[in-house]
């Protein structure tokens, strides 16, 4: 019996185990046998020394149930560590992408003004061109006119130097005889200037009168007359069709000037547009991973919450368990010893 009763001390005795072991006696053929002795040795007066192994199981179990406390501790220590630290990465992540949901609309609004100035600046870069294309064929129509009206001049004058010619190298009696064929030459030789056959006739036709020498001298002073006037009106057509090419000149300048100025405008203005678009294009791409980052980050924290509670109640478990049963065991034991 007293072999029996060491062997149960010796059990008993042992810190990790002896509780688990104690518990179990009671369900063992071999531990009811323990029990029925330490029952036995109660009756023959040796309570105190049961209840002073009892007491040293339970200050084991009191020292396990500090180690269990402790890994509680530490376990809580870690939860709250990984919690804290995913909290603060959830934090800046919400901030940064509510930060950047901020300055987003802004960069848009900014990037679409660029885009309308671009715009703008294109637009009255092709009125410009419109312009040029408008003034240039205006010059064209105007320079056409004023060589269709120099040719007249020019062919008048020959005109009326070959009038002058005939009139001062040739006797009436040879105009009266030629006549017919001088007006078909001058009807040949400028078919489409205006007047000028008229003039010839006009000319010619005096020639079939019998005119003195001072009449011809006359008339030939009159066709030198008509002619001087002829180079002044040349000279003052002259002048205003320079004058007009010049105007014509500087306002094309002005005009491809400016588009030098609004090309160039354009070309910063879309360069600027495009450096938006790209600040939109990564402010874009910050929001969505700070926002898949705090939701990766809050489900870690979700799973974070749950591990660490369901591991704490665990341990609280194993611990609470554990010092109620031993409490119950002594109370049990020293009952027994009272009887």
């Amino acid at each position: 019996m007293k072999a029996i009763y060491i062997i149960c001390l010796i059990v008993l005795a042992n810190a990790t185990q002896g509780i688990d072991y104690f518990h179990m006696l009671a369900t063992k053929d071999y531990g009811k046998t323990v029990i029925q002795a330490l029952q036995l040795e109660l009756q023959q007066g040796s309570a105190d020394q049961v209840v002073g192994t009892l007491r040293g199981l339970l200050k084991d179990s009191e020292n396990e149930l500090g180690a269990i406390k402790g890994n509680l501790k530490n376990r809580q220590a870690q939860c709250l560590v990984h919690q804290s630290d995913a909290k603060s990465v959830i934090e800046r992540a919400n901030y940064k992408a509510a930060e950047d949901l901020t300055k987003l609309p802004l960069k848009k609004e900014e990037s679409d003004a660029k885009n309308k100035q671009v715009e703008d600046k294109q637009g009255e870069e092709q009125r410009n061109n419109d312009k040029i294309v408008v003034i240039s064929n205006s010059r064209k129509a105007q320079r056409a006119l004023f060589e269709e009206r120099r040719d007249e001049l020019v062919g008048l004058v020959a005109t009326l130097n070959e009038a002058k010619a005939i009139i001062e190298g040739k006797k009436s009696s040879f105009l009266q005889k030629n006549i017919q064929s001088v007006l078909d030459n001058f009807a040949e030789s400028y078919p489409n200037q205006r007047g000028l056959v008229l003039m010839a006739q006009i000319l010619m036709k005096s020639a079939n009168k019998q005119l003195e020498q001072g009449a011809i001298e006359k008339l030939v002073g009159i066709i030198g007359s008509l002619v001087e006037s002829i180079y002044d009106v040349q000279k003052e057509e002259l002048l205003v069709d320079d004058q007009r090419e010049q105007d014509f000149q500087n306002q094309k300048a002005q005009l491809e000037n400016a588009n030098v100025y609004l090309a160039a405008a354009s070309a910063t203005l879309h360069a600027q547009s495009l450096t938006l678009q790209q600040q939109i294009l990564e402010l874009s791409n910050d929001i969505k991973s700070n926002q898949q980052l705090s939701a990766v980050k809050t489900k870690e924290l979700q799973d974070w919450n749950k591990t660490c509670y369901d591991e704490e109640k665990g341990l609280r478990s194993i611990y609470d368990g554990k010092y109620l049963s031993i409490k119950k065991q002594i109370k049990s034991w020293r009952n027994s010893s009272t009887q």
